[in-house]
């Protein structure tokens, strides 16, 4: 099982999480030093890999397999983002984000899937964002990047149907306790957002511990998808309003 953006926050969560319930978890981030206090804590494999580096990511599922074994399951759950305007965003700031958070999942996934299909078995989890489906100020480079993962996910289900590989899309609010929501909230703007949301009964964040729990569950359960926290739903389903009757379009002239 290899986890991405392991070295801290969600990530580190979710390989403990992935652990306890018996999983042998194969560690990337970019910071060698705090991926391998996280593969002692958990008894997994640190592979130290920066996403923004294509030919590093292109050659990452190779390292990985072939010191620990083939990957029958992966959650790309890496991601990285500047607060601010499109227009104050430095290139690197805008490619990076990009590369983190659409580029290497997209890379991840097809370096690994002529092998998930050659064993006949495997599962893809994409950590998406309710940022990619709300239009948020200060967050135009991360907003449509997993605006593009969520995306990428529902083709590779559609191109997927009938093999052997599980897809499962989660789309997440805030998640309290990791840095992203600390650095978040220091948007005046998205404070103010998920404040006034909250107020309404819409509460936009969850702490987490709970969101690791959901997205393993999701595996395990082999969900479609799963949204964080649950009372989103509704923005998520929207969403897909298109794309369920595109399935349904071609459902009907595959039958004919």
């Amino acid at each position: 099982m290899l986890v991405t953006g392991a070295s801290r926050g969600l990530g580190r969560i979710l390989a403990v999480e992935l652990a306890a319930r018996g999983a042998r978890v194969s560690l990337v981030a970019r910071d060698k030093a705090a991926l391998d206090e996280v593969a002692a804590e958990v008894g997994g494999t640190a592979f130290a890999c920066d996403l923004t580096a294509l030919d590093e990511v292109s050659t990452l599922v190779e390292r990985v397999e072939a010191e620990a074994g083939p990957v029958d399951v992966v959650i790309n759950n890496a991601a990285t983002f500047w607060l601010g305007p499109l227009e104050r965003l430095t290139a690197a700031q805008l490619s990076a984000t990009i590369a983190v958070n659409l580029v290497a999942p997209a890379e991840i996934i097809r370096t690994v899937l002529p092998g998930m299909r050659q064993r006949s078995r495997g599962h893809i989890v994409n950590v998406a964002s309710l940022g990619g489906i709300m239009a948020i100020p200060d967050l135009a480079a991360y907003g449509a990047s997993k605006a593009g993962l969520a995306h990428l996910t529902e083709i590779l289900r559609t191109e997927l149907r009938g093999a052997p590989v599980g897809v499962t899309l989660i789309q997440v609010a805030a998640i309290e306790g990791t840095d992203m929501y600390v650095d978040g909230m220091k948007s005046p703007m998205i404070d103010r957002m998920v404040r006034r949301m909250g107020r309404l009964g819409l509460a936009m964040s969850e702490p987490a511990e709970r969101v690791a729990v959901k997205i393993v569950d999701a595996v395990e359960q082999g969900r479609t998808s799963t949204v964080v926290p649950p009372v989103a739903t509704v923005f998520h389903l929207m969403r897909r309003s298109p794309i369920a009757v595109a399935s349904l379009v071609d459902t009907h002239r595959r039958g004919r």
